[in-house]
C-alpha cells in the first residue's frame, strides 16, 4: 500500500475510483489552474521570522476564499475548483508548514498550531477578512476550529467531506468491542507505516532514483487526486523531501486516536473541544461524499454502513453548528469532491459568498 493510501485509509476516509461525474469536470476544464502552476512556488509568505508559507492567489472581489487541502494534500487539490471561483471572487489557496513549497516548522502539525499559522498568514498577506472558508477532509476540522476561535474574521464556510472532532469515539459506538479493537489495530499499523516511510525518505540519498521501498510511500498516477504526468512530478519530488513526510506524520499523530477506550485521545480532539460552541447564523455547506469508506480497508459491508452512518451523523452535527448550515450528500463522489464533482463545490462556494454579500 502506498503513503497516499496509508494516509486516506488512517483518517478512514478512502475514495473509491473514479467519479461519474468525469464528463462535468471535462466540461469546465478550460477553467482549471494548469499543471505548471504547481512546479513552482507562487507567494512566499514571511509568518513566523524567515519561516514562509506558499500562498497562491487568483481573481478579485471580496470576500476572499481561503481554500484548505487534506491530509497530504498541497494547493493543487483545488486545481479544478479555485480557477472557477476566481470568477466571481478572488481565491487563494495555500500550502500547510512543511507541505508544497512551505518551509516546514519545529511544532507538531496539530489543529492549534496550523490556525495559528494560517492567522499568521492571513495578516502577512494580508487577505481582508472576513474571509469565506473552505477545507477538505482534515483541512475541514482545522477550518472549524478556525471559525471557532476567529469568528470575526470568517464570514461563511464550505466544508469538503470533513474531518470532524471525536470521529474515532464516533466510529468506534457504531461497532462491537471486537469491531472496534480492530478498527484501532488498523490505525495503529497505519501510523506505523508512515513511521516506515518517513525513515526510509530519511534515508534517502537526494537526487537518487527511489528504490522500490521507497517507490511504494510515493504518489501514483492512480491515487484518488488523478494527477497527470506533470503534476505527478513535482508530487514524488515534494513527498521525497523529508520536511514534507514529517509533516504528513505529525499531522496524522495529532489526528489519529490509536487506543480505544480513550486511552490515547487525540491531540485535534482536545484543541477542537476548547473552542466549541455555535457559529450563529454564518452561512455554512458541509458537502458529504456518497462513496466515503467504500474501500476501507478491514471492514465487511455491514461495518462500512455503521460507520458511514457515523461519518454522516458528524456531518449534520457540523452543519447543524450555524442556523444557516446544511448537509448536502454527493452520492457519485468519493472522498475528494474537489476531484470527482467541482462543479458541486463551486455551486456551494458561489452560495455562500452570495449569502455573505446579501448580508452586508
Amino acid at each position: 500500500m502506498t503513503l497516499r493510501n496509508l494516509l486516506l485509509a488512517a483518517l478512514a476516509i478512502c475514495a473509491a475510483g473514479r467519479a461519474a461525474a468525469a464528463d462535468k469536470a471535462a466540461a469546465a476544464a478550460a477553467l482549471d489552474v494548469p499543471s505548471a502552476s504547481y512546479t513552482h512556488p507562487q507567494q512566499l509568505v514571511a509568518i513566523d521570522g524567515a519561516r514562509r508559507l506558499n500562498l497562491f492567489c487568483l481573481g478579485s472581489g471580496s470576500p476572499t476564499v481561503l481554500f484548505e487541502a487534506g491530509l497530504g494534500s498541497t494547493t493543487s487539490t483545488w486545481r479544478h475548483v479555485q480557477g472557477q471561483v476566481a470568477t466571481f471572487t478572488r481565491a487563494c489557496s495555500y500550502d500547510r508548514a512543511g507541505f508544497g513549497f512551505s518551509d516546514p516548522s519545529t511544532r507538531a502539525g496539530d489543529a492549534t498550531n496550523v490556525v495559528d499559522d494560517l492567522q499568521h498568514l492571513i495578516t502577512a498577506a494580508p487577505i481582508a477578512t472576513p474571509i469565506v472558508f473552505v477545507g477538505h477532509s482534515i483541512g475541514g476540522l482545522f477550518g472549524t476550529l478556525f471559525a471557532a476561535s476567529h469568528k470575526a474574521e470568517v464570514a461563511g464556510m464550505v466544508l469538503v467531506d470533513p474531518a470532524f472532532a471525536h470521529q474515532w469515539e464516533d466510529f468506534a459506538a457504531h461497532g462491537s468491542s471486537a469491531e472496534t479493537g480492530a478498527l484501532y489495530a488498523t490505525f495503529r499499523e497505519m501510523t506505523d507505516g508512515l513511521r516506515k516511510c518517513q525513515a526510509l525518505i530519511r534515508a534517502a540519498a537526494p537526487g537518487a532514483p527511489p528504490s522500490a521501498q521507497e517507490a511504494d510511500c510515493l504518489p501514483s498516477a492512480d491515487m484518488p487526486e488523478h494527477p497527470d504526468n506533470v503534476l505527478l512530478a513535482t508530487m514524488t519530488q515534494q513527498w521525497m523531501r523529508p520536511s514534507q513526510t514529517d509533516a504528513m506524520l505529525s499531522e496524522a499523530e495529532s489526528f489519529n486516536a490509536t487506543t480505544e477506550g480513550g486511552g490515547n485521545p487525540a491531540a485535534d480532539d482536545d484543541e477542537l473541544d476548547s473552542a466549541s460552541g455555535n457559529l450563529a447564523a454564518m452561512p455554512l455547506v458541509v458537502l458529504t461524499a456518497g462513496r466515503t469508506m467504500a474501500s476501507f480497508p478491514g471492514l465487511n459491508d455491514t461495518q462500512r454502513a455503521q460507520f458511514k452512518a457515523a461519518w454522516n451523523a458528524g456531518h449534520d452535527a457540523l452543519a447543524h453548528r450555524s442556523t444557516q448550515g446544511k448537509n448536502i450528500a454527493v452520492p457519485e463522489s468519493g472522498h475528494f469532491i474537489q476531484i470527482d464533482q467541482p462543479a458541486v463545490v463551486v455551486d456551494a462556494i458561489r452560495g455562500v459568498v452570495e449569502a455573505v454579500r446579501g448580508s452586508k
